[in-house]
């Protein structure tokens, strides 16, 4: 009996430190703590330094695209029936997903920031 207690008991923290959970639920904030046992603070830096430049390779990635849509849509064909420009569909915009993960990324900057501040 006690060998399945051990292996839940192992399930679970396994679980707890594998699974990816939501940012604002309280397992999430269990894992983090799980997680930050043993870190020190130069690996907070170094994870900070980190988060921040992939937050600005989104946002650099998020302006970029826009420039492009920004561009395509000023030099859209003209049409010489009507002399308006041709509208120009967008099958797919990734700018959404982009700043979700520049947000989630905030967030956890935010938490490595305030695990400093301590």
């Amino acid at each position: 009996m006690r060998r399945y207690f051990y292996f839940g008991l192992v399930a679970f923290a396994a679980l707890l430190y594998f699974f990816p959970f939501e940012h604002n639920s309280g397992l999430y904030r269990i894992q983090q703590v799980v997680k930050s046992i043993g870190k020190s603070e130069a690996d907070y830096r170094n994870e900070l330094m980190l988060k921040q430049q992939e937050l600005r390779q989104y946002e650099d990635m998020i302006q970029s695209i826009t420039i492009q849509i920004e561009n395509i849509i000023a030099n859209a064909p003209i049409c010489p029936k009507t002399g308006r420009r041709i509208e120009i569909a967008l099958d797919h915009d990734p700018r959404p997903e982009f700043l979700s993960k520049c947000n989630t990324l905030r967030e956890e900057i935010k938490t490595i920031e305030d695990k400093l501040n301590k």
